[in-house]
């Protein structure tokens, strides 16, 4: 205002006390029309500046710029937003959306939303993100069980079905979400509310009086601990290194989570005694998550130990009967004189091949087979690699390896056995299919459709 009043004559003050009069309602506008109240002063000022050129009486008027305007009404303004206007604006500015188990159309659409709506996108469950967009079966508000849906509601956020997003284009607004939020999962319980129970007790740290020591390398939808560490301490919980020098003076109930194979030793054992420990699968850790509440200790496996009859197919490495039956046709053709190489995971990689190489650098081996599973895939793709290679530097360039890949799933039987022999529990039998690869290495051509 006193640099429009210096540049004015004095002898149109009437002109000074109309820019203050709209400098005033510059400061008693609301929140909601500010921007529009900046742009009609701008528009007031020129129209003046314009007037007084034409009429000769002032030849020199500085213009206020966009920022200055900005920054008299940011100065003059008196009145506080609105809360409900301040919610929505946050929110609009803020929003930051990550999806699941979304098909291609379904995430076209959700990018056409971002776009309309101004919204950002992330990749990954972390602190920015505010909504978790997923699909849904048949209406129900019941979702796949994915990773992103546990870390979600480990941070309490949104977790809403696709059809928010539809509703919202339709809309053209920003409808609420909570006719939209999903009320269950498909693998635990179709409608445990688990997600609305997280973002509406958002202060609430499930896991306050817990500490754990992790015996597992991920589970599920984690291939590795770190996001399950990630959500322990989200939800207020500790984790041990170790149960000798981290629980000195802890007073939080010790959990040890475990892998499905994990066989505790007699150090584990007795500290979980010592310290009235529970060892518990990790799906327990996960089930307390979604459902935002504590599951109950009957999935502790110190009530079960596994049985000495757990059964696996005879691995046998003179026997086609093996992981290559089982990949391989039933009336595949393999040459007389192959050799079926099974690796496991305590397998030595030096052993293997040099049992190996001096049979198939002959001409007595015609084809050997590399079979591996689960945890020992990467080091059978290692052994047939190796394989190739040291043949190749003992032979002339005439001659040729044909490779074969089958990869598939090996069934597996384990049976556990109560640890209280006087304990009413029933004894379990688990089948599993486990991931597993033959390899074929051949010195003769193999079959053209193969």
């Amino acid at each position: 205002i006193s640099e429009i009043a210096d540049v004015i004559p004095q002898f149109v003050p009437s002109t000074v006390n109309e820019v203050e009069d709209t400098a005033q309602n510059i400061g008693e506008m609301t929140f909601s029309n500010r921007s529009t109240m900046v742009s009609d002063t701008q528009q007031l000022l020129d129209e003046k500046r314009k007037i007084l050129i034409d009429n000769g009486e002032c030849e020199h008027i500085t213009e206020l710029t966009s920022s200055e305007i900005a920054l008299l009404s940011e100065e003059q303004l008196s009145s506080s937003p609105e809360p409900l206007d301040l919610r929505k604006e946050e929110k609009k500015k803020m929003t930051v959306l990550a999806c699941t188990s979304l098909n291609d159309q379904q995430k076209e659409k959700l990018h056409e939303f971002m776009q309309y709506f101004n919204c950002q996108s992330s990749l990954f469950i972390d602190e920015t993100t505010t909504h978790l967009i997923t699909s849904e079966q048949d209406e129900t508000l019941a979702c796949p069980l994915t990773g992103k849906v546990i870390q979600a509601v480990a941070r309490h956020l949104f977790v809403v079905s696709y059809r928010w997003i539809i509703e919202c284009l339709k809309q053209e607004r920003l409808v609420s979400e909570d006719d939209y939020e999903i009320r269950g999962d498909l693998t635990f319980d179709k409608q445990h509310n688990g997600m609305n129970r997280s973002r509406t007790n958002s202060t609430q740290l499930l896991l306050e009086n817990y500490a754990f020591l992790l015996k597992c390398s991920g589970y599920g939808p984690f291939d590795d601990n770190r996001p399950i560490i990630e959500m322990i301490e989200l939800c207020g919980g500790i984790v041990l290194n170790n149960l000798t020098t981290d629980v000195n003076g802890i007073k939080r109930q010790i959990i040890i989570l475990c892998s499905n194979d994990y066989k505790p030793n007699n150090l584990i054992m007795g500290a979980c005694k010592r310290l009235n420990a529970q060892c518990l699968k990790t799906q327990w850790l996960l089930l307390s998550i979604i459902n935002m509440d504590l599951a109950t200790m009957d999935l502790a496996l110190e009530k079960y130990k596994p049985s000495e009859a757990t059964k696996e197919d005879d691995m046998n490495i003179n026997r086609p009967s093996s992981l290559a039956s089982i990949l391989f046709p039933p009336n595949y053709q393999f040459h007389s004189s192959i050799i079926h190489m099974i690796v496991r995971p305590g397998s030595k990689t030096k052993n293997l091949l040099a049992f190996i190489s001096p049979k198939f650098f002959q001409n007595d081996v015609k084809q050997i087979t590399w079979n591996g599973y689960g945890d020992s895939i990467s080091k059978a793709i290692g052994c047939a690699e190796i394989t190739k290679r040291r043949f190749y530097s003992h032979h002339s360039n005439n001659e040729k390896i044909y490779q074969l890949n089958k990869i598939g799933y090996k069934p597996c039987e384990e049976y556990w056995e109560p640890v209280d022999a006087n304990s009413e529990l029933d004894r379990l039998k688990v089948k599993k299919d486990i991931p597993a690869i033959c390899i074929l290495l051949s010195k003769i051509p193999l079959n053209e459709e193969d």
